[in-house]
């Protein structure tokens, strides 16, 4: 489903906050074009501890989504 079609069909989600659409800047890792799957969110500031200890983890093809709270 193209991002146009989540907007029209979901307006409700989008406004209360359900469903947001990340217009950020991401790294890619692997060379993959599409992913689907669980997702691990990690909301931190200027401390990538959290990340190592994620990462220490068995991922069983999760991926990490790390909010920086605006820092890169």
């Amino acid at each position: 489903m193209a991002l146009a079609q989540i907007y029209d069909a979901y307006p409700h989600l989008i406004l209360n906050g359900e469903l947001r659409i990340l217009h950020l800047t991401f790294q890619i890792y692997e060379r993959r074009n599409v992913f689907s799957g669980q997702v691990g969110t990690l909301k931190i500031f200027e401390d990538n501890v959290l990340v190592h200890e994620f990462l220490e983890e068995k991922g069983n093809g999760r991926a990490l989504v790390v909010d920086g709270g605006g820092s890169i």
